[in-house]
């Protein structure tokens, strides 16, 4: 059976049962990273599964459209991501630009508010300005290592 053959339904279940057995595991295995940044990763994980057991839900009983709860999880996801990058990086001007990076993803997802409608359109502009800025992050971080 090829790839294109599989029920898109059956990859989405596979990958919800991946997400909530990593959130198993990241919550058994806490103790070993509950003293440095990776501490706050476990309630982002947590909030994924939510999420994505949720918005199906509200897609039933609110509103069919549920990309706000998308939208608001991106938000949230770039900002932890902007956030722990800042807190590996050494550099006091590396640190800086990074802050510069989550504010101007910031200004991003206000402009696509008054662009698109954040309840109902995926920000995908948004998207694509956190995600550079994250990659550019990354890049930073591991020039200092």
């Amino acid at each position: 059976m090829l790839v294109t053959q599989i029920p898109l339904v059956d990859i989405k279940n596979v990958v919800l049962v991946l997400l909530f057995i990593t959130a198993i595991l990241a919550t058994i295995f806490y103790r070993k990273y509950k003293h440095n940044f990776l501490k706050y990763f476990l309630p982002l994980i947590w909030y994924n599964v939510a999420n994505e057991f949720i918005a199906p839900l509200y897609s039933i009983h609110i509103s069919y459209n549920n990309l706000i709860l998308f939208n608001i999880y991106r938000i949230v996801e770039f900002t932890f991501y902007f956030l722990m990058y800042q807190n590996l990086v050494e550099n006091k001007r590396n640190k800086k630009t990074i802050r510069i990076f989550m504010i101007i993803y910031y200004i991003s997802v206000v402009v696509n508010c008054f662009l698109q409608d954040f309840r109902s359109d995926y920000f995908a502009r948004s998207f694509f300005v956190g995600a550079s800025l994250i990659i550019v992050s990354i890049i930073i971080y591991f020039s200092e290592i």
